[in-house]
């Protein structure tokens, strides 16, 4: 919960309680590697693309976050833009609760070659 002072008494800017004990229905994370592969338990091949499903309202587990591989490219995170600027968009995490469904994209930072 997130307080805030107001004429000396306590009021709440958010309840995470309220958040979480809302009516939830089912909603979709998915997740685009843009080129690149995910392994993912259960799935003999690699995929470009991953459904979750989770309550809405919730959180997604660390673990159930996929880390895709990509040749000649380092992994920069999941983002709700392709070709996001890290700067200005924000990096999905298992700290954002999910409140409908979304699409996520992979950023991927270009390795530098050695010299």
């Amino acid at each position: 919960t997130i307080l805030y002072k107001k004429n000396g008494s306590w009021q709440t800017i958010f309840s995470f309680d309220e958040l979480l004990n809302q009516d939830s229905k089912p909603v979709t994370v998915t997740f685009n590697a843009l080129g690149g592969k995910m392994t993912i338990p259960g799935y003999t091949n690699p995929r470009e693309e991953f459904e979750l499903s989770v309550s809405q309202n919730s959180f997604v587990n660390a673990s159930s976050i996929p880390i895709p591989t990509k040749d000649g490219y380092t992994f920069g995170g999941w983002y709700t833009v392709p070709n996001p600027n890290p700067l200005i968009n924000g990096l999905f995490t298992d700290m954002v609760p999910v409140t409908q469904s979304i699409f996520l994209y992979a950023y991927w930072i270009p390795n530098t070659p050695q010299q």
